[in-house]
């Protein structure tokens, strides 16, 4: 906030250095997974420009949710934190349990 943010995206910056820890240790166990396998072909079935457009609004999707959240524990004032993060991982939560219900993961791959 002393660079001139406001305080609903004052979160967002160490967010995203957190975050970038997280992709890079995902990333390279997906590598590491894709060569174990040898599954790197299967990026060339369908069509990989969905695949990309699909990887890409999930991003956003998900960066929107987290900015959402941002803007919504500033605007609870000095509770807010203490109110919005629980609303917020009950969320993620219930979505991850959605999921599971409709099937979403039945015909992923075990490995």
């Amino acid at each position: 906030m002393q660079f001139g943010a406001s305080n609903a995206m004052a979160a967002n910056p160490p967010c995203a250095l957190t975050v970038t820890g997280s992709f890079l240790a995902n990333f390279a166990y997906c590598v590491y997974k894709l060569s174990k396998n040898h599954t790197w072909a299967a990026f060339r079935q369908g069509n990989p420009i969905v695949y990309w457009l699909l990887g890409a609004s999930t991003g956003l999707l998900w960066f929107g949710g987290t900015a959402l959240y941002g803007t919504g524990a500033a605007s609870l004032g000095s509770s807010g934190n203490i109110i919005a993060w629980p609303i917020f991982m009950t969320l993620d939560i219930i979505v991850a349990f959605w999921g599971a219900v409709s099937g979403e993961w039945k015909l992923a791959d075990k490995h």
